[in-house]
């Protein structure tokens, strides 16, 4: 993506079968496996082009791509899918996991059972209860949505959202940062870049998955995320353009995402982070060695 060797550690390829692995497919969709159990976090493969976005036209998911792009990655089922936030750059592909459970807010629930996601496979959550997932134990902490709006469009669905639907039909929900543990390692998942000074102090992680788009000053926001989890790691996320394929090589958002300024910060004033840069689609190791 345009990121010198200088600014980033390059991911190591995730060899060992035991160990806990990350694979980024664009924005903030995250998948997590420890060999036996996975969970997918901000389901969003099926990409529509900003012509649609813009004018509001309604989109879908593409039927087969969620499945395709898992199976590039060695993963044939998924245990759960955690949802940040509903935008439809978090949730489009929400209904093409078969078997999955479903963890995320009253709207992210509506959306689900929109797109054909049986009620009995959904969780709507609780902000800072512990979820048993597994091996994993997975929390999720009210965090704001970055930019200066808050997240349009704001708001609540209170009934299924069937598809297709337009972009602006899918409304914030609740905004969380996910919080997992795993006795491999602990990560932290911070789907939009908001920033709630003390919400994560009382959690420990060892790697941040950083959203990256529309981000606070950086060192406010790092306070806020990184150090406040004692993280000795972050991997940058949903700085992609998401108007164009997942296919395509990732290139960084025209708005709201200054990748280049964010890894020459990252070098210069905390030099104490690794900066782990992640291919798409490909599992990595997300602690530092």
């Amino acid at each position: 993506p345009g990121i010198d060797s200088h600014r980033a550690t390059l991911a190591e390829p995730a060899d060992d079968k035991s160990a806990l692995k990350v694979t980024w497919f664009g924005v903030a969709t995250v998948l997590i496996d420890d060999g036996k159990n996975r969970l997918l976090i901000d389901p969003f493969f099926s990409r529509s082009s900003a012509f649609r976005t813009l004018l509001n036209l309604p989109i879908k998911p593409q039927p087969g791509l969620a499945k395709a792009w898992l199976q590039k990655a060695g993963v044939s089922a998924i245990d759960a899918v955690l949802v940040s936030h509903s935008h439809y750059d978090h949730i489009l592909d929400i209904g093409e996991l078969d078997t999955a459970a479903i963890y995320g807010s009253k709207t992210s629930s509506n959306i689900a059972l929109g797109h054909g996601v049986a009620g009995d496979r959904i969780t709507t959550i609780q902000a800072d209860r512990p979820y048993s997932i597994g091996p994993y134990t997975v929390t999720f902490i009210e965090t704001p949505h970055a930019g200066a709006t808050g997240g349009r469009p704001q708001g609540e669905l209170t009934d299924p959202l069937r598809i297709p639907a337009r972009p602006w039909d899918y409304k914030l929900g609740g905004t969380y940062s996910i919080h997992i543990a795993h006795p491999n390692g602990n990560l932290l998942h911070v789907g939009s870049a908001g920033i709630s000074p003390t919400a994560l102090n009382k959690f420990q992680a060892n790697t941040v998955l950083l959203g990256s788009a529309l981000r606070p000053p950086l060192n406010d926001y790092l306070q806020a995320t990184a150090y406040a989890v004692g993280a000795t790691a972050v991997i940058p996320i949903h700085w992609d353009d998401f108007f164009q394929p997942l296919i395509a090589k990732p290139r960084p958002l025209a708005f709201g995402a200054k990748l280049d300024k964010l890894y020459d910060e990252l070098q210069h004033d905390h030099a104490q982070l690794t900066v782990i840069s992640a291919p798409i689609g490909q599992p990595i190791n997300p602690f530092v060695q």
